[in-house]
């Protein structure tokens, strides 16, 4: 059985964190936890953000932003970043392309045409050849509307997949969302091995509302006998809805210890 080194979303935990930065990081290692991943550096720089996560026995081996197709500027501050917490993967949180604003504020569209999907696959190879040269991978997080069809039975997941380099563009896919949107990520993993080195895990119920782990729909089993296929080097525990987010460290945490490396 492949195991892995213990991994949290900082999403999760983002109002603990603006609180009391230092405590709740103490708090996620103290769990037992040893690779974090997270957007926001509440107020601090990089290097110091490294070196408090390096004190407490922590990494951040990925790290998110929204890129903006139109900056350059955009993304070479992301990859400064995530060079300076000393991150392997800069994460494009979601397109541009799928955010929409309206009365309840920032949701994802599902109606995106297949050459919106097009274009957000060109934008990636692009964005892929310049984080390799500056020294990080790209990879491409996911929500439930990338797996809306599109183009007869296929998806903008599909499209996304297809339309980007393998050795510029990998995936960071969302377990839970995934399901959510009608999909099987292990249909995902046989058709593009290796291209999935990013994981994140949370629970999702039929309704599609996301849970602690364990207590929804996903078989983290099954999907975790496809790993080596896959390409799973991270995993992140994460639940968007903070209802109890140290709960949901010590629920993801022990529903995932078979996996876990120890120490």
């Amino acid at each position: 059985m492949r195991r892995f080194v213990p991994g949290f979303e900082l999403y999760t935990v983002r109002s603990l964190l603006a609180r009391d930065f230092d405590g709740t990081l103490e708090a996620l290692a103290a769990i037992g936890y040893r690779e974090v991943e997270g957007s926001e550096l509440y107020g601090r720089s990089p290097g110091e953000v490294r070196a408090r996560l390096a004190a407490l026995g922590l990494a951040a081996p990925a790290w998110h932003a929204f890129l903006d197709p139109e900056s350059d500027a955009t993304l070479d501050a992301a990859i400064d970043r995530a060079r300076g917490l000393g991150a392997r993967f800069l994460v494009a949180a979601t397109a541009k392309e799928l955010v929409t604003l309206g009365p309840k504020g920032i949701t994802l569209r599902a109606d995106l045409p297949a050459e919106g999907y097009r274009g957000i696959a060109a934008y990636l190879n692009r964005a892929g050849e310049r984080c390799r040269r500056g020294g990080v991978a790209l990879a491409y997080h996911n929500h439930p509307v990338e797996f809306s069809f599109v183009e007869g039975r296929r998806t903008g997941y599909d499209l996304l997949l297809e339309g980007t380099d393998p050795a510029l563009v990998s995936f960071e896919i969302d377990l839970a969302w995934t399901v959510a949107g009608g999909a099987d990520p292990r249909a995902f993993f046989a058709r593009h091995p290796g291209r999935f080195p990013l994981w994140h895990a949370k629970d999702v119920n039929e309704r599609g509302e996301d849970l602690d782990l364990g207590h929804g729909v996903v078989d983290f089993g099954a999907l975790l006998a496809e790993a080596d296929r896959a390409g799973l080097e991270h995993l992140f525990v994460e639940r968007d809805t903070e209802d109890n987010p140290l709960r949901t460290a010590r629920r993801g945490y022990r529903h995932l210890a078979r996996w876990w490396q120890p120490g």
